[in-house]
């Protein structure tokens, strides 16, 4: 006898066209053996998955579709160590929430954040879940802070200033969604801030900035006119270094890890980089409160 050589129709297609319950309705009925039971029940369960996942992606095409403009509507300062300062603006987590829920409600999706704490790291994890029963996370989001950074706020609001970054970053990442400009801000229809980039944004006069990840933090010592010194050389992924003799902002850069950090920095005389502040990527002192 010759196989039947059709092909079968895409797994998700032929498992929804599936009626479990009544199969196992039937089954039952013809007094099916606990063999065959159990196999119906663990085929209701995959159609079930099959259809809660679809039922998500399709959620979640509607909502990328009708989600509302979030735009970038506060204004925050950042301080260095030797008081300057420069700016930049972004959309506060509360006001991210209150635009995208009224929209996620409707089409069966909710989200939530698992909060978790290394030593000098907050990391944030965002689930977006759909009613049926699906969901998927954003992945971890590490944020690193400092305690003592000499911006006024105590050690607690530290941590939850780290918080609120870490969960905004992973919301915006499984949504797929990313803040504009406010172009409110002006009359001439331009931001008010541009958000600094990486070797050319707004600083101090004779400073410059530069933002990405830390790839190395090497040292090396000596003594000059008697006194000792270390200097730590702060490597960027994009090859420029940086340097500095301050062990708090070298031990900083160790701990950021894969996230993302400000380095405010100024030319010296024999044309290196010398660090004057180092921080979170974008951390300020927000409006925002630990739980925002």
């Amino acid at each position: 006898m010759s196989k039947d050589k059709t092909q079968a129709p895409a797994p998700s297609t032929a498992m929804t066209r599936l009626d479990p319950q009544a199969l196992i309705s039937t089954a039952i009925e013809k007094g099916a053996g606990i063999e065959t039971l159990e196999r119906l029940v663990a085929l209701a369960k995959d159609v079930r998955a099959v259809q809660a996942k679809e039922a998500w992606l399709h959620a979640m095409a509607e909502f990328q579709e009708t989600c509302p403009k979030i735009s970038r509507s506060r204004k925050a300062s950042i301080s260095t160590r030797t008081g300057g300062s420069y700016s930049y603006t972004y959309a506060p987590l509360a006001e991210i929430m209150s635009k995208i829920q009224p929209v996620l409600g409707p089409l069966g999706l909710s989200v939530s954040f698992r909060v978790s704490h290394a030593e000098r790291q907050v990391i944030a994890v965002c689930q977006v879940a759909h009613e049926m029963g699906h969901q998927e996370s954003s992945g971890e989001v590490a944020m690193p802070f400092d305690q003592g950074d000499g911006t006024g706020a105590n050690p607690a609001q530290r941590v939850g200033i780290a918080s609120t970054y870490a969960k905004r970053y992973a919301l915006l990442a499984i949504l797929g969604i990313a803040p504009e400009d406010d172009t409110d801000a002006r009359a001439d229809g331009k931001p008010e801030v541009e958000m600094p980039r990486r070797a050319s944004e707004a600083a101090p006069p004779g400073r410059n900035a530069w933002r990405g990840k830390v790839a190395s933090v090497k040292e090396k010592s000596g003594t000059t006119n008697g006194k000792k010194w270390t200097l730590f050389t702060v490597t960027g992924s994009d090859g420029l270094e940086f340097g500095t003799f301050d062990t708090k902002e070298a031990e900083f850069a160790r701990q950021a890890g894969t996230s993302e950090v400000d380095i405010v920095w100024e030319e010296t005389a024999k044309g290196s980089k010398k660090i004057i502040a180092i921080q979170p990527a974008n951390e300020a002192q927000e409006d925002e409160g630990p739980d925002a």
